[in-house]
């Protein structure tokens, strides 16, 4: 199990993509996956994906050097593939 931090709230991650959002009691389901995060770069960025994410998750760099957040979230919600406008700070396991 792991946690998407942001600045404004924490949600659930399973190995498998499936998101929750515990502040408000929602539990992970198949409706809304993350697909990997999205590294925007000046006029372009990258995709990695979830699986590549989480085993590089001790080595992502979360932070340019200016302190600015790296990373936003592409996720696939109800059918619709969306990037998040609010930044990732970080991914991290949690142990039940």
């Amino acid at each position: 199990m792991y946690e998407i931090v942001t600045s404004r709230e924490t949600y659930s991650l399973g190995a498998d993509g499936k998101i929750g959002r515990p502040e408000i009691k929602m539990l992970p389901s198949g409706k809304w996956l993350m697909l990997g995060l999205y590294e925007y770069r000046g006029f372009g960025g990258s995709f990695i994906p979830l699986a590549d994410v989480l085993n590089r998750l001790d080595t992502l760099p979360w932070k340019y050097k200016n302190g600015k957040e790296r990373f936003h979230i592409r996720d696939l919600d109800h059918g619709t593939v969306r990037q998040w406008g609010e930044s990732v700070t970080c991914i991290r396991r949690v142990t039940p």
